[in-house]
């Protein structure tokens, strides 16, 4: 690209790419295009630049706005929109002095520069203090969802800002629907000692464990708890009891919030057989199928985690994370897909209700949900599927990505690789 020729046709093809919003696409063919400009007085020159900086500060690329703004400048040192850009970056990173003049020596270049007066305010302003978190956007093209990993850790999963807590030694434990089973067997491949019982299926609402750890606690003193002892038995009890006094991370997965009640009394009735075939006719002639409150939840939830603060012998951490596994099914809506999508919203907005009330009090959140529901239709074509890779069921979350999950929580609370994968990787 070294004739007039082949340059205009790069340039338009970058404004063309720009016009449809393709930034990240944009951006690198004006950087060729500014590589390739033999005359350092060609005024095409000034544009490309802009054009540049354009596309590099809206994609938040702060390293790259600042490289290619102080290039501009020695250039064209008159160039009010590359002091803009500098400062915008230098905002962008917190460095209010440096944004202050080089966003001055914008507006003193061009009065009419009124970006530049904008986020001089900022930049000036006591109060940009308290406004120094710069906005999280979301992806705006298809091309990062290719790579689930740097999506993960660029988009949703900020590292650096984390307490590396995780050690060789520590004991997990993972309780709370059949996703958390599906946790435990990745955390265990990983050398990590785990403790999770089969139980997932049976007590997968927050009612369900709140009355399992009052049971684990206090034994059988309600109807709840009285079912569980006579189902799952004094063994059991105490196999659960002993895991929790000796966890140090306690994986609490929220698996669904419809649960059933008793048609006459009203009271949460844990529904646990083997055979749920037997029972079906039963269940539906005497109890209610129903969708329960975010308040509800966060009741159970404060409950169970100052249940586990009483068993526990050491100052453990509770990780709260929603089951991105779909409701089965409901006999409350006419769809089980709207039935899902209220339950995993409830279960939702009560973990963020409660991680307020126990900040500060190691209790996390991560997002397994956000990585399977949230982010999975947009992953690339070229990766397998969300659900039922392994076995064709589509309720079934892909080992890729249960995987993925588990890497990258050990990866983001694990103080190095070597603790986030003390057994050579996850296979």
């Amino acid at each position: 690209m070294t004739d007039v020729y082949d340059l205009k046709d790069a340039i338009e093809r970058a404004d063309a790419l720009r016009k449809e919003r393709k930034l990240d696409e944009a951006l690198p063919v004006y950087l060729e295009v500014i590589a390739n400009v033999r005359n350092p007085a060609d005024q095409r020159l000034r544009y490309i630049y802009g054009r540049a900086l354009y596309c590099s500060s809206r994609l938040r690329d702060w390293q790259k706005t600042e490289a290619v703004a102080r290039e501009a400048l020695a250039h064209f040192p008159a160039f009010a929109a590359a002091y803009q850009y500098l400062g915008e970056a230098f905002l962008a990173k917190g460095d209010r002095a440096a944004a202050k003049e080089a966003l001055e020596k914008a507006i003193v270049l061009n009065p009419l520069q009124r970006d530049a007066r904008n986020l001089l305010k900022f930049a000036v302003s006591n109060e940009s203090k308290s406004i120094q978190k710069q906005p999280r956007p979301w992806p705006k093209r298809q091309a990062p969802f290719s790579d689930p990993i740097q999506l993960i850790r660029k988009y949703l999963v900020d590292e650096r800002n984390t307490e590396k807590f995780i050690t060789p030694e520590t004991r997990f434990m993972t309780l709370g629907s059949c996703f958390a089973t599906n946790l435990a067997e990745r955390l265990k491949a990983a050398g990590y000692k785990t403790h999770v019982e089969p139980v997932g299926e049976d007590l997968n609402s927050t009612f369900a464990n709140r009355y399992l750890l009052e049971w684990v606690e206090r034994g059988p003193v309600n109807a709840p708890t009285s079912t569980m002892q006579e189902i799952y038995g004094a063994a059991l009890r105490s196999r659960l009891r002993e895991a929790i006094e000796n966890s140090d991370v306690m994986v609490l997965t929220l698996g669904v919030a419809p649960c059933f009640f008793h048609a006459d009394t009203g009271e949460f009735s844990p529904i646990v057989a083997k055979s749920w075939s037997a029972v079906k006719p039963y269940v539906h002639s005497s109890h209610i199928m129903r969708t329960t409150t975010v308040s509800e939840n966060i009741e159970n939830l404060n409950l169970i985690l100052q249940t586990l603060q009483r068993v526990c012998r050491k100052d453990f951490r509770a990780v709260l994370t929603v089951s991105p596994v779909p409701l089965g099914g409901t006999t409350e809506f006419a769809s089980a897909i709207v039935a899902d999508c209220l339950s995993k919203s409830t279960l939702r907005l009560a973990c963020e209700e409660v991680l307020r009330t126990w900040k500060d009090r190691n209790v996390i959140y991560w997002p397994s949900f956000e990585i399977v529901r949230w982010l999975g239709p947009h992953y690339g074509k070229e990766l397998p599927p969300v659900y039922g890779a392994d076995d064709g069921a589509s309720r079934h979350v892909s080992q890729w990505l249960v995987k993925i999950i588990i890497d990258e929580f050990l990866s983001c609370y694990a103080g190095s690789p070597s603790i986030a994968a003390p057994a050579a990787g996850l296979g």
